[in-house]
């Protein structure tokens, strides 16, 4: 295992390599542990993965398969508080379908006669559909990781779509309980993003 127990966290070529682990204990990583050859992400097995994330830079990041996340030690959770109920947005039985990317900035000059890019940070998350008699709500929670600790934190971003409109909460939890919390205004059928900085 690489998330669970594997003591396993230095990446190759990139600050974070991507890693899905598997509920019989087997894994797919970015790049192979012994060789290092690429492995194509569009093999991850969906449907069997137990944790997925990175690893990288003496630390790991990683969602379980009920979707709460487990940020280099720290278990986080998210509710959706509305019209008097509580809805766990990290831990459901639904189907998560696993997400990974690496988010670059390019600058040009005025001129076009320079141009440079920076890979600014290492994301990776889920989407999901969750259902509550009726109710739907499209969850995509997306850890952004810094390449650069210095010129930035780790955050996450949440995007919720909905059936139904009205005026939530969005409460964060860790293992002690209620961390922070924000508004959540939902229409219907119309995505709203909310970032939060981990801390």
């Amino acid at each position: 295992m690489i998330f669970k127990d594997s003591t396993q966290y230095d990446s190759y070529y990139f600050p974070f390599n991507w890693g899905a682990e598997y509920f019989d204990g087997t894994y797919l990583t970015e790049f192979d542990l012994q060789n290092y050859t690429k492995n194509d992400f569009y093999s991850i097995e969906q449907n069997k993965i137990n944790r997925f994330g990175v690893y990288g830079c003496g630390m790991k990041f990683y969602y379980n398969v009920d979707g709460s996340f487990n940020l280099n030690g720290q278990r986080i959770e998210v509710e959706l508080h509305l019209n008097d109920k509580i809805y766990n947005l990290t831990s459901s039985s639904s189907q998560k379908d696993c997400i990974t990317y690496k988010n670059k900035q390019m600058w040009f000059h005025p001129d076009f006669s320079v141009q440079s890019d920076e890979m600014v940070s290492i994301d990776f998350g889920y989407k999901t559909l969750l259902n509550y008699d009726g109710i739907q709500f499209f969850f995509q929670p997306i850890v952004k990781l810094p390449v650069n600790q210095e010129r930035g934190k780790v955050e996450i971003e949440m995007k919720i779509t909905s059936n139904i409109e009205g005026i939530g909460k969005i409460v964060i939890k860790n293992k002690h309980g209620a961390v922070d919390s924000e508004e959540c205004p939902l229409e219907l059928n119309r995505s709203t993003v909310i970032d939060w900085i981990v801390h």
